[in-house]
């Protein structure tokens, strides 16, 4: 057996996607309480999702800080701000134009997908089922379920177990080194999309093929599986 792993943000959804979900979010809770901007939320909320919280958990936390700083009352509950969050995803969400092409070709050929993303789970599901894409994967990981992130290559890991696939007989597809570095350690071949064209790469891991799109990057994804023979 053999599977291709899709990144989601980034490579089969557009990463502006994710940013335009949080600023308007941003901007909600700004107006609700009237004593922050938006931009003084969002960075916070940046900061709190760099030290590994999840994005609903980093959303809360930088609220709870700007009244902690500000002395307001928190007009809102976690479950408030979970069903904001997977509203905004969703109403904002930019599937590429190639996505759905490229998962077509990728289940006819080999049949066996998997999806790895740090975005929250409840977000995830919704956001597949939104755009009509949940019925391509085999397996679905996340960084919320497993309590890590890109790179670790345990996500990467996991979703070989789950599809009943080896490592080696993976082929990883996505846009940033957290894909590149978290595919290769897990010891499987990897594809870097570069949708805005070639550029440096600075980091230490490399990946085994570049692709333009999503198409190239699937046809080159099962030319390595088909050499890959065992």
């Amino acid at each position: 057996m053999k599977a291709i792993i899709f990144d989601l943000f980034g490579t089969l959804i557009d990463l502006r996607s994710d940013e335009l979900a949080h600023k308007e979010l941003s901007k909600y809770l700004s107006l609700i309480h009237g004593t922050f901007s938006f931009e003084e939320h969002l960075r916070l909320y940046h900061e709190y999702a760099s030290k590994g919280l999840s994005s609903v958990k980093a959303v809360w936390e930088a609220l709870k800080k700007l009244a902690e700083i500000r002395g307001f009352s928190i007009k809102l509950g976690i479950k408030d701000i979970e069903e904001l969050h997977i509203k905004y995803h969703v109403k904002y969400s930019i599937l590429f134009n190639d996505a759905i092409k490229a998962l077509e070709m990728a289940k006819r050929a080999i049949n066996v997908l998997g999806l790895v993303t740090d975005a929250d789970v409840a977000v995830v599901n919704a956001l597949l089922k939104h755009l009509g894409i949940r019925k391509y994967f085999n397996a679905i990981v996340t960084s919320e379920e497993l309590g890590i992130k890109k790179p670790d290559p345990r996500l990467f890991l996991e979703a070989a177990r789950r599809l009943s696939v080896r490592p080696e007989n993976c082929v990883v597809i996505g846009d940033s080194w957290r894909d590149v570095e978290g595919g290769k350690r897990a010891g499987m071949k990897v594809i870097l999309l570069l949708r805005s064209g070639e550029s440096k790469w600075p980091y230490p891991y490399k990946p085994d093929y570049k692709a333009k799109d999503l198409i190239e990057a699937v046809s080159k994804a099962l030319k390595v599986l088909e050499l890959n023979k065992h």
